[in-house]
């Protein structure tokens, strides 16, 4: 497959992405956009989200004086992210895959894609987007063979996944912990999967927390869960 720009906009200009759609956003007045159970019954082929602790130890609040200047309070709700993000793209079982994404070509062979487990907790725990893109706006386009040999394309909108660009996540806002002059800095990450005849497309975003998420576990004091935000198949 030829990796030019040019020929993954001919072959995906005019598509819009149609399919099996599943999105859990439902904000509802001081919960989170997901609860840990929606989240996992709408990905059940991902490792299963464990729930956010909401009592034990509380997480370390550090040097009073820097809290102080920097003025912790609670956050925005529900949470929104700013323009900018991380994105992020792995084909997994397909015979090529390329993609276009705020002016950069991603481009992936056989024996770059196929993994035998590509939901192993260790696989999916690994995978963040790396790549800063200020062009959210932008839609991605897809072009990929499936192991059957068929060739699919796709525009995906981002805009429309992410409506209002409001951040996905399960921690309820009483868990979520204080943010400089309330307001969440933080770059989500946008991350595509393209598995066969399926693309998937998720968001992976930090949330810090009030208390540790894991016992014994002093740098645990966060989220950053991979949520399924939109699921198509062709």
């Amino acid at each position: 497959m030829k990796s030019s720009v040019s020929r993954i906009v001919a072959l995906a200009a005019g598509l819009v992405l149609s399919g099996c759609a599943s999105s859990g956003c439902h904000v509802r007045d001081d919960a989170p956009p997901l609860t840990v159970e929606q989240a996992n019954a709408n990905a059940p082929f991902l490792p299963p989200l464990p729930a956010v602790a909401m009592s034990g130890e509380l997480a370390s609040t550090g040097d009073p004086v820097v809290l102080e200047a920097l003025n912790l309070q609670p956050v925005e709700w529900p949470i929104r992210f700013k323009k900018a993000i991380n994105f992020g793209l792995r084909c997994v079982k397909t015979e090529e895959c390329a993609l276009q994404f705020d002016g950069l070509t991603f481009t992936r062979s056989k024996g770059d894609t196929f993994i035998d487990e590509p939901y192993d907790p260790d696989i999916i725990r690994r995978w963040k987007a790396t790549r800063l893109s200020h062009s959210f706006d932008e839609p991605v386009s897809v072009v990929w063979r499936s192991l059957d040999g068929s060739v699919h394309r796709a525009v995906i909108d981002l805009t429309d996944i992410f409506k209002d660009r409001q951040v996905l996540h399960v921690v309820p806002r009483d868990e979520v912990a204080p943010m400089a002059d309330g307001e969440y800095q933080h770059l989500p990450g946008i991350l595509v999967e393209v598995n066969d005849r399926r693309v998937h497309v998720y968001m992976r975003a930090f949330i810090p927390t009030r208390h540790l998420q894991r016992k014994g576990g002093p740098q645990s004091d966060y989220r950053w869960d991979l949520i399924l935000a939109r699921s198509y198949t062709f």
